[in-house]
């Protein structure tokens, strides 16, 4: 049956004189409006909310952004149309139009609403609010008593007005009737009226002359027999019609306007320029329009032409701007962010019959001609939330005049953004998926074709076809059709832009919504939330019923929901079930999912399983699979360690353009596994990965930056890498982070944030976080010192088998530090940090062992220990050897320990191996031999103790035992500095700096003397300063040199008090100051420094920062000589 609107006109006098006003009324308490409009936004998003349980679909934004939306700026989405329908009895749509108060409104409507009315019989329905949805108008046209033209003027200041009429006219079909009842108007004036509202309809609708088709009827109607009025009058087109038209046309101009908000200011002058010159065409136009007798809307070509570029709110002549010749076959929209790529991609579609909204060529519209204006420039100056309405206005009416007014087919040319991977996300952030798509789906009214046209060549088919299931999925929930599923035609294909206009010619690929492989990726989209909002009921619903159709891809999809536990029951099992179903139809996404599931630790891990299945993935071209199976190579699990092969896959996965294998390969690099080692292709790679996204690589690269290791040194990019990948979830860049924020480099030191981030990622069971916050704890740094605090951190860490806080907490229960004092606790930590390698602990058990505190009643007697070590106990053995060793709880024996370091050694323990290697070195308790000692080192340093290694490699170094080799030295050294032993960073440090063994590297000596300081090495503090001094490696900088010359002089190292007597004493990174110099070469005096003593002496001679005193001056110089002349 056709449409049927009843519009009732109550005339009034009330603001005839005052002419266009603004629709809002004056708020009196703005307090109590703004917890109304709050309320009403909580009850739109608890409908919303309601819908969804219901499996509704709901916008992108969600419910309480979309609630937001309906509110504020009226912009309902697609939930919106179970707010705005009326009940299926309803036959008819009444809009109320008028000035009066709620009361009257109810007094004219509810008679309406109730009977039924002479042409129906239904009753209609009343919505008093505004609607802009397709095909619902929904408001009454009304006034409360007049005379004469003088009230006509109302009519432009109501919301049918504004709003309803125009949504009306857009969207109307043939065979819609309107009826136009006036309570109290002479017939004349009623003509008038009722003629000014067909006009206005008929020039806003998209039917053109068919819109003749409509009926209007119009007549009066006493209030109170409103129920049973029917107008009788018809408007035709006619002579009379045109002279009502006329006289419409004139009541029109002088009573209406177009009430516009008043534009926000730009950013930026040369924006405001721009803007205002656009303003300035546009009106130019529309007067040009005028002259020729096209229609005007009401507000004038001034204001609407603001209305244009401030609201994008197109009236009824910018049909004229956006309009495409009629040569042109089809709209060609674009999606994507770069400008001049756009131009390059489009210009070969619209040499091919297609119409573009803009281009800086040979321009389709009238709007691209006002656009390429040398005043205007594209707006290119102003920032998109200045320019957003205009684009949004002029790109929605650019597709919906198009799609209301033809059916040709639609090209949509899919760009992309700075990552290429990102093309299927790109869409849903740009004017095409707001604006554009919106529009086409609402306009569309018949049949229409749409291809899409995916221009990054990496882009699968997958990838495409989910871009395309979601982009329909979004017009079909949009769209008024309940055939559109139906009615319409989607395809889609890759094309190089270079390679656009053959593309053309190429079979697109159609685009089946009703397929298992659409369902599936659907289903994607709604798991990921691109382009809809995030669902995983609805995902799960997709995928079950794509894999009960046969889908592969579905069920590892739907595997996953159910190994993660997301929109179903966790189930482990089910999962394997369904990747198992997968993975026997040949998907290998399936068989690398179930060698993921038996990889991982859990009840189901089977390293062998995993390389079956993980190869079955690779051998099909799964780069995941080939990343995954290189980790199981390099490690040797569930296959034979090969890192040759390791490196085959990692460089595979890497090719194939899988993150992770560019993330590991890079890891190959630095560590030197499979191929030699390489620090800039570790940083090229992980740079690689990074940019991907990967938050491994991310954390990496920082560590690169901060090290300086195959770029140049920066702790400012070590900072915002760590952000990064802290912002991604990634543990160890909150751990390193706090670090930052504790030490502040690269950043101002913050003790605060470094508490936070410690908290974060101890949060997440990061063991170093833990002792992190552990000792800000202890110390009171960023928060109250909390010695219990502290020891709950550290036993927590220490549970985890972390060495460095079982050495803290050790010290805690030596010192009885927020725990009872304890010896033997003490000493049973410092064993056990000690037996994990950890040289501090070593050092602290060394001390008790020689205060015998702790350690005799941690390990009973002699006796009681030799029993214990008959069995073949090796701790037992190793603490005899040390009690023999430093007669602790016996008498000192060299001899005795000398046999128990040796059978602790003989049964494979480092630490014996090692201790016995000193008695031959030293010659106790065994005659004197080095070569047994290199032996001995070698077997410990190969078991994996760092102090073995240190030590080998200064055997090398000085050809103690061995052939002198400094580059098996620098190895060495290498090795114990990689464990963190800092004597071997500070070590290794010197070697890069002087070329001794290595190649000459300052970037390295600086990254590793930076970590040794960072650990409280004094000598590498001493020598990074002078690094910075000179510039070499890092980056010049006196300040920092200062620094850290301050640092290590306050560690008690002599070298750099004099150093840092030679800064004050030149003005070099502080302010000069002469008896601070003085002082400070007086300590390194008193440590027997001969640099400082003549530098001191010199000053006393001259009176130079202290008092002239020549006794003084002739006693340190003839220390001098007398040191001098010992050397000699």
């Amino acid at each position: 049956m056709p449409w049927r609107l009843l519009i009732l006109g109550v005339l009034t006098c009330a603001g005839r004189a005052e002419g266009v006003r603004s629709l809002r009324p004056e708020i009196h308490g703005e307090g109590k409006c703004q917890q109304q409009l709050e309320s009403l936004k909580r009850l739109i998003a608890g409908a919303c909310q309601e819908d969804l349980q219901r499996h509704a679909t709901v916008s992108e934004g969600g419910c309480e952004a979309e609630a937001e939306g309906v509110v504020s700026q009226g912009d309902y989405e697609i939930w919106s149309k179970s707010l705005v329908v009326c009940r299926k009895e309803k036959s008819r749509i009444i809009l109320w139009s008028g000035l009066g108060d709620e009361a009257e409104r109810e007094h004219v409507l509810w008679p309406l609403r109730l009977v039924p009315g002479a042409r129906s019989s239904l009753s209609g329905t009343v919505l008093p609010e505004p609607s802009r949805a397709a095909g619902q108008p929904a408001v009454m046209h009304r006034t409360t008593a007049s005379l004469g033209h003088e009230t006509i003027g109302t009519i432009f200041d109501t919301i049918l007005y504004k709003s309803e009429l125009k949504a009306l006219a857009e969207s109307a079909k043939e065979g819609l009737r309107v009826d136009v009842l006036f309570t109290s108007m002479n017939l004349d004036d009623q003509a008038v009226a009722s003629s000014v509202l067909y006009r206005r309809a008929r020039l806003l609708s998209p039917m053109a002359q068919d819109f003749d088709a409509t009926a209007w009827h119009y007549g009066d109607c006493p209030k109170d027999e409103l129920a049973f009025c029917v107008p009788e009058n018809l408007l035709e087109p006619s002579a009379k019609l045109q002279r009502l038209l006329e006289k419409a046309k004139e009541a029109e101009a002088h009573y209406g306007g177009a009430w516009r908000a008043e534009r926000p200011k730009a950013s930026t002058d040369s924006c405001q320029r721009q803007l205002d010159a656009l303003t300035a065409l546009i009106a130019e136009t529309c007067q040009e329009d005028a002259k020729r007798g096209s229609p005007v809307s009401v507000g004038g070509c001034e204001a609407e032409a603001a209305g244009v570029v401030s609201l994008g709110d197109f009236e009824v002549w910018s049909k004229r701007l956006v309009a495409c010749g009629e040569e042109k076959r089809r709209l060609v929209l674009w999606s994507g962010f770069k400008d001049a790529e756009r131009e390059e991609v489009l210009w070969p579609l619209r040499g091919a019959g297609g119409c573009v909204l803009h281009s800086t060529k040979e321009p389709d519209t009238a709007l691209a001609k006002l656009l390429n204006d040398e005043r205007v420039r594209v707006l290119q100056d102003c920032p998109w939330k200045v320019t957003k309405p205009f684009w949004d206005g002029a790109s929605r009416n650019f597709v919906g005049a198009w799609a209301s007014g033809r059916h040709g087919a639609v090209t949509i040319a899919m760009g992309y953004h700075m990552d290429p991977r990102r093309s299927d996300r790109t869409i849903f952030h740009t004017v095409f998926y707001r604006s554009e798509l919106k529009a086409l789906a609402q306009a569309s009214r018949g049949a229409l074709t749409v291809q899409l046209v995916f221009t990054d060549p990496g882009m699968s088919g997958s990838f495409m076809s989910s871009a395309t299931a979601v982009a329909f999925e979004r017009a079909r929930l949009l769209s008024p059709l309940k055939a559109f599923r139906n009615m319409t035609i989607w395809q889609y294909n890759g094309c190089n832009k270079k390679e656009v206009v053959s593309c053309d010619g190429k079979r697109f690929d159609r685009f089946d919504p009703n397929s298992h492989s659409a369902m599936a990726n659907l289903g994607f989209m709604y798991e990921k939330g691109w382009g809809v909002r995030r669902d995983y009921g609805k995902a799960v619903d997709l995928f079950q019923k794509s894999a009960d159709l046969g889908n592969s891809i579905a069920m590892f999809n739907l595997g996953f929901m159910y190994k993660s536990g997301n929109g179903v029951h966790k189930n482990d099992s089910k999962a394997i079930e369904l990747f198992e179903k997968g993975a026997e139809l040949g998907d290998p996404s399936s068989m690398w999912a179930l060698g993921k599931v038996y990889e991982a630790n859990g009840v189901q891990r089977s390293d062998t399983k995993a390389a079956e299945w993980l190869q079955k993935a690779a051998d099909l071209g799964w780069a995941k699979a080939m990343a995954l199976l290189g980790r199981l190579y390099e490690d040797g699990r569930g296959v034979q360690r090969n890192y040759s092969k390791a490196f085959e896959l990692q460089q595979k996965a890497a090719d194939l353009g899988d993150v992770n294998g560019m993330y590991n390969l890079g890891s190959m690099y630095y560590n030197g596994n499979g191929v030699e080692q390489n620090d800039s292709k570790a940083f090229e790679l992980q740079q690689k990965a990074a940019n991907l996204g990967n938050a491994f690589a991310i954390y990496n690269l920082g560590t690169l930056y901060l090290l300086g290791i195959g770029v140049k040194q920066n702790d400012s990019k070590a900072v915002e890498l760590y952000k990064n990948a802290a912002g991604l979830g990634d543990v160890n860049g909150m751990y390193s982070l706090a670090v930052m924020y504790y030490k502040g480099k690269g950043v101002q030191k913050n003790f605060l944030k470094a508490l936070h981030l410690f908290q974060k990622a101890a949060d997440f069971g990061q063991v170093k976080a833990m002792v992190g916050l552990g000792f800000m704890y202890s110390d009171g740094l960023g928060v109250q010192k909390n010695y219990s605090k502290a020891v709950e951190l550290f036993e927590k860490a220490a549970g985890l088998g972390d060495a460095i806080s079982m050495t803290y907490l050790g010290s805690m229960y030596r010192y009885g530090e927020g725990v009872q004092q304890n010896y033997t606790k003490a000493a049973e930590l410092f064993q056990k940090a000690a037996d994990l390698g950890c040289v501090e602990a070593t050092a602290y058990l060394d001390e008790m062992y020689s205060d015998g505190r702790g350690v005799q009643l941690n390990f009973g007697n002699a006796v009681e220990l030799e029993k214990a070590a008959d069995p073949g106990n090796v701790n037992a053995m190793y603490s005899l050897g040390t009690m023999n060793y430093f007669g602790n709880g016996v008498e000192q024996n060299d001899s005795k320990a000398v046999e128990f370091y040796r059978k602790a050694a003989d049964l494979g323990d480092a630490l014996s191996m090692a201790n016995l290697g000193l008695m031959y070195e030293e010659g106790r308790g065994v005659p004197k031999s080095v070569r047994e000692a290199f032996d001995l080192f070698q077997k410990a340093a190969d078991a994996g103790l760092v102090e073995a290694m240190f030590h080998l490699g200064g055997m090398y170094m000085y050809g103690d035992g061995v052939q002198k080799n400094h580059s098996k030295a620098a190895e060495l050294y290498r090795r114990a500095a990689d464990f963190g032993d800092v004597k071997a960073m500070f070590k290794l440090g010197v070697m890069y700096y002087n070329g001794d063994g290595v190649q000459t590297d300052y970037a390295k000596a600086a990254a590793l003397y930076r970590t040794a300081a960072d650990l409280g090495d004094a000598k590498s503090m001493s020598n990074l300063g002078l690094m910075y001094e000179e510039g070499r490696g890092v980056q010049k900088n006196v300040r920092e040199a200062f620094d850290l010359f301050q640092k290590a002089a306050d560690a008690g190292l002599v070298e750099a008090m004099f150093n840092l007597g030679g800064m004050y004493m030149d003005g070099d990174g502080v302010q000069k100051n002469h008896s601070k110099a003085a002082e400070l070469y007086r300590r390194a005096a008193d440590f027997g420094d001969a640099k400082a003593m003549f530098k001191l002496g010199v000053m006393y001679h001259n009176g130079d920062g202290v008092q002239t005193d020549y006794a003084k001056a002739a006693e340190l110089l003839k220390k001098v000589d007398a040191m001098q002349n010992l050397r000699h």
